[in-house]
């Protein structure tokens, strides 16, 4: 004869051990999705440099047509960077900038593992000395080049 009394303490405690689970997926699944992914730290400028997200192949000016042609590489490591800025500075001066990324409608960032070509038509190209490239969204130093004659 089963002892119904033992075997009810067992059922009672799977059903207990069944809700906790429940309920702590439930909370999980809860707050996994309240929990905003922007609010999590931000990476470092130094983790920027480290990785080279992003960095100037060739970069020069074009006298005859006033612009300044410069290739950046994006490397595979993009630490959901959306936003760069290149910043134009002559005789330590800043001449102007230019962003490029979501945020722009007429430029776009190169994709992963692939190098762009960008063209700049500048009033003041031939003031220009060098070429900063900034992440937008930590303001950090990613790249400078020195411009060259094309």
């Amino acid at each position: 004869m089963v002892n119904r009394r033992g075997l009810s303490e067992i059922i009672g405690a799977s059903l207990l051990v069944l809700l906790a689970l429940t309920a702590s997926f439930g909370v999980f699944y809860y707050v996994k999705d309240s929990v905003d992914i922007s609010s999590s730290p931000e990476v470092s400028c130094f983790d920027l440099n480290l990785e080279s997200t992003f960095e100037f192949g060739s970069s020069c000016l074009d006298e005859d047509l006033g612009e300044i042609q410069t290739t950046v590489f994006h490397s595979q490591n993009d630490f959901g960077i959306k936003n760069i800025e290149f910043i134009f500075s002559g005789g330590g001066e800043t001449i102007s900038r230019w962003g490029c990324g979501e945020n722009h409608e007429t430029c776009s960032l190169a994709n992963h593992g692939t190098s762009k070509k960008y063209y700049f038509s500048e009033a003041n190209a031939g003031a220009v000395e060098e070429v900063l490239l900034f992440e937008g969204r930590n303001n950090c130093l990613i790249d400078r080049v020195s411009l060259s004659v094309c």
